[in-house]
């Protein structure tokens, strides 16, 4: 049973904490342009003296700090919450694997830069928030697939495997990041206003 436990809090619940982050980035971000064409705000942004790689940069790193403070917040609950409830049960803390090192500071990060950078470039081509977040959503379904992989225990993820992936994750970030500079044009998203 206290092996069951510890393959049930240790692996399993990996893949929410790339959901957590997912999720939270690609909210702010499907906000980060359409959100502010529909509320008149992005006009001013657009005539500051900024380039737009520093305004893309600015809009991503908005997004990424509080996906990441969240994810890492949540973890130190989970890890606190669970331990505590263990030692008092079982006598022992539950939540100790290794893998968790590099679930929480690589994968968690790539993840939210993945979603980012996927919502960002829909939310500069959207027309409305909802339509932004309504496609952004869809990003989520193939990290809800790894969960159920996880569970059923088709695919169980070791350390090595969270660091190939968070590092595949990372390589796809930097490639749709390249994507985002030339679709980011103000004087197209000065014409939709």
């Amino acid at each position: 049973t206290h092996r069951m436990l510890f393959i049930f809090f240790n692996y399993t619940f990996v893949p929410f904490f790339m959901i957590i982050p997912l999720m939270i980035s690609s909210m702010i971000a499907a906000n980060s342009v359409v959100g502010e064409k529909e509320r008149g705000t992005i006009e001013t942004l657009l005539y500051t003296p900024i380039t737009n790689r520093e305004l893309v940069f600015g809009k991503l790193l908005g997004s990424f700090l509080p996906a990441v403070v969240v994810s890492i917040a949540a973890f130190l609950l989970f890890l606190l919450i669970g331990n505590a409830v263990s030692f008092g049960m079982i006598g022992f803390m539950i939540i100790r694997s290794p893998i968790w090192i590099p679930a929480i500071l690589l994968m968690s990060p790539a993840t939210s830069l993945l979603g980012l950078s996927l919502t960002l470039l829909v939310s500069i081509k959207s027309k409305t928030y909802i339509e932004a977040q309504q496609i952004s959503g869809v990003i989520v379904l193939p990290f809800m697939a790894l969960v159920i992989i996880q569970m059923t225990g088709v695919l169980v993820f070791s350390s090595i495997y969270v660091i190939v992936f968070s590092v595949l994750l990372l390589i796809v970030s930097y490639v749709i990041f390249g994507k985002i500079g030339p679709k980011f044009s103000r004087e197209s998203i000065l014409n939709t206003l």
